[in-house]
This record gives structure tokens, C-alpha cells and sequence, in this order.
């Protein structure tokens, strides 16, 4: 199974939605893996901390999609996505998008091959993690799941082909990209990773 590094492509002149001020500050950091132990807001409150191009999907701070894309990604499967409705609006103009929504990416798998991966501890005063300079997964330790966040670094949203396929099939996916990750096959051989190229959004 191929699996990817799954971000936002934001380009010049591209919005940026940031959680409203009244939003509780334990809900701005969306990277944890597990679902919420507080009530989130409904809608949840988003505002663009820079005016611009309303993108479909955003991975930080908050990660954000259109409804039809979620929808699109549970169609197909990807069922450890829990969704809540966005209202994000526009300080300057006052325009409002209800068509999004806030995801959380339930779960945390450690999947980082230590033999084939290059990296380094980063400071343990954030708890931030691991940063790889090359990120090889473990289809083995992975166990099919298509999406999740890597327990090594939760900055980290992986996604498979599958997920890959759908997000890019879908008629409105901008912002989404994919970055190919090496995979180790569960028989231990080098894989088929020879053809990937270094991006693919």
C-alpha cells in the first residue's frame, strides 16, 4: 500500500481560516489523535486571519474541508474522521461559508520504519515529536489503516492511495497535497517505491 503525507498547497492570495477569539483555547490544536474529551461548539467558529481564496480543504491549524469531501471520504471507507459543522467568516466583509467542516483524524499509529527512516528527536520541551528527514512506513505495523496521524510525530497526517484517489477525484479539492512516503511491504522486501516522484499534489 502506497501512503502519503497529506498537507496544504496554499498559494499567494489564498485565505487562511484561524479559530474565532471566543473559541476555547483547548480546542485551536487539532493534531492530538483522539477524539475530544470537551464539548466542541457547534457550529465551530472559524475566521480568516488572512482574506483571500476560500481553499476546500486546509490541514493547520485547524483542519478544514468542504462537507462534500468529507462525505466523499466516507463513502469510501474512511471512517475515523469525526466531523463538525464550520461557520468561518470574513472580518472585513462579513461574507460567512457554512459549507465546511472542522475534522478530527481519530487515531495514532505507530508506523515509522526505524531501519529504512532517517531522523532526530526534537525538543522534549514541546513534546513534539520526531522529525524525519526521510519517512519510511511499516505497512506491518500500519495494518491498513488509510488514514491516521503517526504516533512518532502527530504533525503528521498519513493517508493511502485510497484517500489519495478520492481527494483528487473530487471536484473541489484545493489546498489538499500529497507528499508519497517509502512503505516497507509486510513480506519485509524494498517495496515499489522507485516511481514516486519527490511531490504530488
Amino acid at each position: 500500500m502506497r501512503y502519503y503525507q497529506l498537507w496544504s498547497n496554499l498559494a499567494e492570495g489564498d485565505a487562511i481560516p484561524g479559530p474565532a477569539p471566543e473559541v476555547p483555547a483547548a480546542l485551536t490544536n487539532w493534531v492530538g489523535g483522539v477524539p475530544w474529551a470537551i464539548p466542541v461548539p457547534a457550529p465551530f467558529e472559524l475566521t480568516l486571519r488572512q482574506p483571500g481564496r476560500l481553499l476546500d480543504f486546509y490541514y493547520a491549524p485547524i483542519p478544514v474541508m468542504r462537507t462534500d469531501l468529507y462525505q466523499a471520504l466516507l463513502a469510501a471507507g474512511i471512517d475515523n474522521l469525526v466531523a463538525y459543522p464550520a461557520r468561518i467568516t470574513n472580518p472585513l466583509t462579513g461574507e460567512v461559508w457554512i459549507d465546511r467542516v472542522v475534522v478530527n483524524v481519530v487515531g495514532r499509529v505507530e508506523a515509522v520504519d526505524r531501519q529504512r527512516s532517517r531522523g532526530e528527536r526534537l525538543s522534549d520541551e514541546f513534546d513534539a515529536g520526531e522529525f524525519f528527514d526521510e519517512l519510511v512506513i511499516d505497512e506491518s505495523r500500519a495494518r491498513g489503516v488509510h488514514m491516521f496521524r503517526l504516533a512518532e510525530n502527530l504533525s503528521y497526517w498519513v493517508a493511502s492511495e485510497r484517500v489519495r484517489e478520492v481527494v483528487l477525484a473530487h471536484p473541489h479539492h484545493s489546498g489538499a497535497a500529497f507528499s508519497p512516503l517509502f512503505a516497507t511491504p509486510p513480506d519485509g522486501g524494498e517495496g515499489d517505491d522507485e516511481d514516486f516522484e519527490p511531490y504530488d499534489a
